[in-house]
């Protein structure tokens, strides 16, 4: 009898999942299906793509990278599944692309190249003829796909993130039930107030006259004396039956 295996979508999976570059050589193309719609933003292409942090998050943040000699592109980045193995991927596309990419359908079979010359772009292009659409066992891979972990991940921006967990991203933390109430607790009286109160009762008790405030200081004297007056009423009692 062959061992137990997993069936799909349960084990194995991470939290989210993990969208990977893929560049595409000049000249070289390769095949893939619509992950999901286009993520655009205003980016600084200096160096390593990254996303303006003022245009982003619209003007919350501070962008340090902005200046009358650095002004941010758009680019667009498009989720897909690889044709090869079906590898969740991403290419980078640019603005003026964006009208045909927003058109591409999910699930649609398409190409990925690139032109011979050096300046020359990535371009996405819909498989024509007998192309399949993609179809997987796992429910959320039958959704749009979402690349804001993955982007977050890629920048490396801490100011972002930390943006981002505590706007856009707070609902999607666990929220925690709030801790049981504690049970009231009775007022603790101080010993000389306790005090004060014993000798008030034991008064009323014996028919005497309260005055409205017993001072503290004062009841130990009142507990004493009448301590002392019933002794002395007890003695006078004994023997008489």
């Amino acid at each position: 009898m062959p061992l137990p295996q997993t069936p799909p979508g349960r084990g194995g999976r991470r939290a989210h999942v993990h969208w990977v570059y893929v560049p595409t050589q000049a000249g070289k193309k390769w095949p893939a299906h619509i992950a999901g719609p286009c993520h655009w933003f205003a980016c600084h292409t200096k160096g390593r793509s990254k996303p303006c942090l003022h245009d982003l998050t619209g003007g919350e943040l501070t962008c340090e990278v902005c200046s009358p000699f650095e002004v941010p592109s758009i680019l667009g980045y498009q989720p897909l599944y690889h044709g090869a193995d079906g590898r969740p991927c991403m290419v980078v596309v640019h603005d003026y692309a964006r009208d045909h990419v927003d058109t591409l359908k999910l699930h649609h079979p398409v190409v990925i190249s690139r032109g011979d010359g050096p300046t020359d772009t990535v371009s996405i292009t819909p498989l024509l003829g007998n192309g399949r659409k993609y179809t997987s066992t796992l429910a959320e891979r039958m959704k749009p796909a979402d690349l804001t972990e993955t982007l977050l991940r890629m920048w490396r921006m801490p100011d972002l993130t930390e943006w981002y967990r505590t706007t856009h991203g707070a609902s999607e933390r666990p929220v925690s039930p709030p801790p049981p109430a504690e049970p009231p607790t009775k007022p603790h009286l101080p010993e000389t107030d306790l005090r004060a109160m014993m000798a008030r009762t034991i008064i009323q008790q014996a028919g005497g006259e309260q005055p409205e405030v017993i001072a503290a200081d004062a009841a130990d004297d009142v507990l004493k004396r009448l301590a002392s007056k019933a002794k002395k009423m007890s003695a006078n009692g004994n023997g008489k039956h």
